[in-house]
């Protein structure tokens, strides 16, 4: 379950005084583990190694956000924005995207087996070392780029 207390710095506090919180705790995991991340402005945040498992994150922006090594299996991804967000070796597995934009970003190392891809666009996406085997629905990417 998710911590309130990080939630409520992250949701609330903006993302400078979140970024801040997690340079002055360096050695803590957050935990944002099934919360509801509805229509939330997470553009630059430092989430690199933060449990997002089972969350649902509709519509958000998260526009140059560090997820690097996040788990975000299990999570639900609708209408959210991840334009050049940083994946690499994040745990996506079984995750859902669904009308998501990840133009530009990096999902180098990332666990995408049995993701749901839906209309989701990725152009201009790193790919490298992922194993897209079990995935479904892909025929719904856009790619636009090399």
């Amino acid at each position: 379950m998710a911590n309130q207390e990080q939630l409520d710095i992250l949701l609330h506090g903006g993302i400078e005084a979140w970024n801040k919180w997690r340079e002055l705790n360096p050695k803590m995991r957050p935990d944002f583990s099934k919360a509801e991340l509805n229509s939330a402005c997470l553009s630059r945040a430092n989430l690199a190694d933060a449990d997002f498992s089972q969350s649902d994150i509709w519509n958000s922006s998260l526009v140059r956000v560090d997820l690097r090594r996040a788990d975000l299996s299990r999570a639900a991804f609708f209408g959210s924005v991840l334009f050049e967000a940083d994946l690499r070796w994040a745990n996506l597995r079984t995750t859902h995207l669904d009308n998501v934009d990840l133009f530009g970003a990096q999902l180098v190392g990332a666990d995408l087996r049995q993701t749901g891809f839906k209309n989701v666009r990725m152009g201009w996406t790193v790919l490298g070392d992922v194993d897209l085997s079990s995935a479904t629905s892909l025929e719904t990417i856009t790619h636009e780029g090399p």
